[in-house]
């Protein structure tokens, strides 16, 4: 479980835990916050690899301006939470 990296882990984790327990809206959001916020970023890291000094980065930096629609600002506290409520579970599990 060393060698695999975060995103590799959030994938395993969608299809195995995720998607037979959350609604289908939930699901598509989850693809959304790793295809475009946490892959892009941090998804390279291998779990072992992975430090809560890395997380507050992208948290950081999400908050201040990282979209990816092109928006000024950064994203909205309800979706931070809910990107970080949802690595919290898929990390819990690792």
């Amino acid at each position: 479980m060393e060698d695999i990296t975060l995103e590799q882990w959030l994938n395993k984790w969608l299809e195995l835990y995720a998607k037979p327990t959350v609604r289908q809206t939930t699901l598509v959001s989850y693809y959304g916050y790793i295809n475009n916020h946490i892959c892009p970023k941090i998804g390279h890291l291998k779990l072992s690899e992975l430090k809560t000094e890395a997380l507050q980065i992208f948290f950081n930096e999400k908050a201040i301006g990282e979209r990816c629609d092109g928006k000024n600002g950064g994203l909205s506290p309800k979706t931070l939470r809910n990107i970080r409520m949802m690595l919290h579970a898929a990390l819990k599990k690792a």
